[in-house]
């Protein structure tokens, strides 16, 4: 359990699950050419394993436990949940309430949410492939919904997300600011939903010099091929999910201390984890200066390099 409504975010609780157990399947190996040795070892060492459900559930599950246990730990209630679109996590709040008669809120995170203008706009573009525009050329290419092009109106929309999410009329005023934008010629401009803080045009229209739309317009063919994303992620509808919306920034960089002291990719034992978690706490929470103290009550010293490192 992250707080990130915090100026600066703090990690409150933790829960870890594993489906497995190291000295389990160690013990495997003499199973059965020395049962009773096995069997002393199945007794006597404490199981990592304690959790038996599907992964997919891991997360969720997780996250029910601390809410569960927030008013009896901490004497305080979870209000908000902060989740992707794709989470199970809200739908498990929402069928086992943890706090009877309070409604938790989910807040959408906004960088999943823009995530989707990019995959939407490579699927209509592998939609198309090869077939010729009402310009004759394809969707793709120099000037046109190319790669770079694609991230940059992923980029445009995570901004205004952020700029406007307090504002839903504004929010869509300016997510549409950013297909007109793009749509606007010399001959046709289409600036009404556009802001003067950013707009060319509209800098020029105020200070009476010329403006050329060509370096920043999209062919029409292309744009009136891709309208069907932005009717779909910036209808009000779409758009209401991200009113408020926060972000899971703070829990990923959570995530990279853990993943950074017990790597993915190699195999730890749950007692490893379970210090990398906890040391990763202390330096998310209090930074690594913090670790100073740790080493003085564990080891009733610190050497020559940690405090020339603290320093």
């Amino acid at each position: 359990a992250l707080i990130s409504c915090n100026t600066t975010p703090k990690v409150l609780d933790i829960e870890t699950c594993s489906k497995t157990c190291n000295v389990c399947m160690g013990a495997l190996a003499i199973k059965k050419s020395n049962p009773a040795k096995y069997n002393d070892v199945i007794r006597s060492h404490k199981c990592e394993k304690n959790y038996n459900k599907s992964s997919g559930t891991i997360e969720a599950d997780a996250v029910l436990n601390m809410f569960q246990r927030s008013v009896s730990k901490y004497e305080i209630y979870y209000a908000k949940y902060v989740g992707d679109g794709d989470s199970k996590t809200f739908a498990t709040l929402s069928d086992k309430p943890p706090y009877p008669g309070k409604v938790i809120k989910k807040i959408e995170d906004l960088n999943h949410f823009s995530k989707r203008m990019k995959r939407q706009l490579e699927t209509k573009k592998r939609e198309y492939g090869r077939k010729q525009l009402s310009d004759g050329k394809t969707i793709g290419g120099i000037n046109r919904l190319s790669s770079q092009n694609i991230i940059r109106l992923q980029m445009t929309f995570a901004s205004t997300i952020r700029k406007c999410k307090h504002d839903l009329d504004l929010l869509f005023k300016r997510s549409w600011a950013i297909f007109w934008h793009k749509y606007s010629t010399n001959d046709d401009p289409r600036h009404d939903s556009c802001s003067i803080d950013w707009c060319g045009y509209l800098k020029a229209a105020r200070d009476g010099t010329p403006y050329d739309h060509t370096p920043h317009a999209l062919p029409r063919p292309v744009l009136d091929a891709i309208k069907p994303v932005f009717d779909n992620l910036c209808s009000r509808k779409s758009l209401a999910r991200v009113v408020d919306a926060s972000s899971q920034n703070a829990n990923e960089g959570f995530h990279s201390l853990v993943w950074l002291m017990s790597p993915k990719h190699k195999p730890s034992s749950g007692t490893t984890f379970e210090i990398a978690c906890h040391l990763a706490i202390i330096i998310f929470n209090d930074g690594y200066f913090a670790l100073g103290d740790l080493f003085n009550n564990i080891c009733a010293y610190r050497g020559h390099y940690t405090d020339q490192a603290m320093i």
